[in-house]
């Protein structure tokens, strides 16, 4: 059994798990062309496939695939009107089964509130370790934006992905890694293991090679979503250091999201939003005029040009809803 990238649109990866008797699954068919040409270089049949969230971007090759090659469609059970071909739901605890292969279903929802990774144990691709396909919700150093979800689960998702062993491979939905890894070493400086990490990430880049497949161990290390107790980060974020995971989990997805997406050079111009964590952890979001209910204010491309104070604990901000989906696929 292992693993082969399939790289889709403009920065996906779909995920071919070969199995031993000439047949495979393939995790996220972004689009069909791709995957259909992976599985004639391999010269493998296709038994599955199994999506792990409804975004188009990981099911736009769904009901090609499954209709010329009459093969089941596998994925949450909420999303059985909008996710393309579905032909079986399945839940948190569940295990699904094709070209001899095994895995158990996890609900992490978060991105979105029917998002499922799969765990894989074994997968020769992933060093014998395990294998977990975690689609938009864990990426190599950062992890999805809130599209439906709130902070609280999406924390209790991710921390239940790292409760797997920790040689486990991640293959996330995006080659994202370079710029997560640039936002880690701006919340976290002082992390020597987000430097080397870099190091790799730019190396394998330079040589036309994919990032993914780093190890749940890698990750603990250098993911700044995984590491909402750090202190530098806290201190970054001028979150107190008393105050709940969650919270800072939420002050980290907020940065991220101004790091990438806020405007104004100087301390000018950007839009923030101020949230309260309430009751389960739901989070209320409105707009501000400028940079000032956000934790970080930068533009796109370059180092960063401004820092603003964190607000108050109990108006953290976290990641901005309204951003559009269209735009998913560029950025983390």
């Amino acid at each position: 059994m292992r693993v082969v990238a399939v790289p889709c649109l403009s920065d996906n990866y779909a995920y071919l798990i070969v199995g031993d008797a000439g047949e495979a699954i393939v995790v996220d068919a972004s689009e069909a062309s791709p995957v259909r040409e992976a599985l004639r270089r391999e010269g493998v049949r296709l038994a599955a496939i199994w999506s792990t969230h409804h975004h188009w971007d990981h099911v736009g090759g769904n009901e090609e695939l499954a209709r010329e090659l009459s093969v089941e469609v596998v994925g949450h059970t909420s999303d059985k009107r909008r996710l393309p071909g579905l032909t079986r739901g399945i839940d948190a605890g569940d295990t699904v089964r094709a070209a001899g292969i095994e895995a158990r279903c996890l609900h992490v929802p978060g991105h979105t509130l029917g998002a499922v990774a799969y765990y894989v144990e074994g997968a020769s691709g992933a060093g014998g370790g395990g294998a977990v396909f975690t689609g938009d919700t864990l990426f190599c150093a950062g992890c999805g934006r809130l599209f439906e979800g709130t902070p609280a689960q999406m924390h209790a998702s991710l921390t239940s992905l790292t409760k797997l062993p920790g040689g486990t491979r991640v293959y996330c939905g995006h080659e994202y890694t370079e710029n997560n890894l640039r936002f880690a070493a701006h919340v976290e400086p002082s992390n020597a293991d987000v430097t080397r990490a870099r190091e790799r990430a730019a190396a394998a880049r330079a040589r036309g090679e994919p990032t993914i497949g780093t190890t749940l161990d890698e990750e603990r290390r250098t993911n700044p979503f995984l590491r909402a107790d750090s202190a530098e980060i806290r201190t970054t974020l001028g979150v107190p250091a008393g105050a709940d995971d969650v919270i800072a989990f939420a002050a980290i997805r907020s940065a991220n999201g101004v790091y990438f997406w806020g405007g104004g050079g100087g301390g000018g111009g950007g839009v923030g939003v101020v949230v309260g964590v309430g009751v389960g952890g739901r989070v209320s979001r409105r707009a501000t005029a400028g940079p000032h209910g956000a934790t970080h204010v930068v533009r796109n491309a370059g180092p960063p040009r401004s820092r603003v104070r964190a607000p108050a604990v109990d108006a953290l901000g976290t990641d901005c809803h309204a951003r559009s989906i269209a735009s998913h696929a560029r950025h983390p």
